[in-house]
């Protein structure tokens, strides 16, 4: 918890600098379920080439890690970052303005 907290502390170009560090070891160094990601891509668009599929997969694992980090900021962000769009009820949940 207390590197997460670390992390949400963080300025949003050091947020995304970790998240293209996550990426790249996702897609190159752990590829975790990437001949099932593969194989389901083939599926689903048969006019696609292997190039391409690949494409969308590195851009999938990119999105991913950016929306991980993304929700760590998210402990920390102020309302001066959301530009006044949420506010906090009394009964602790977020509303959208």
């Amino acid at each position: 918890m207390f590197l997460i907290k670390l992390l949400a502390g963080l300025p949003m170009s050091v947020i995304y600098a970790v998240s293209d560090i996550i990426s790249f070891m996702h897609f190159y160094l752990i590829a975790c379920r990437k001949d099932v990601i593969m194989k389901n891509l083939t599926m689903s668009f048969p006019g696609m080439s292997d190039k391409e599929n690949a494409k969308v997969l590195y851009a999938f694992n990119r999105n991913l890690s950016d929306v991980m980090v993304e929700t760590i900021k998210a402990f920390r962000i102020s309302s001066r970052m959301t530009g006044g769009n949420v506010r906090k009820k009394m009964t602790g949940y977020y509303s959208f303005a």
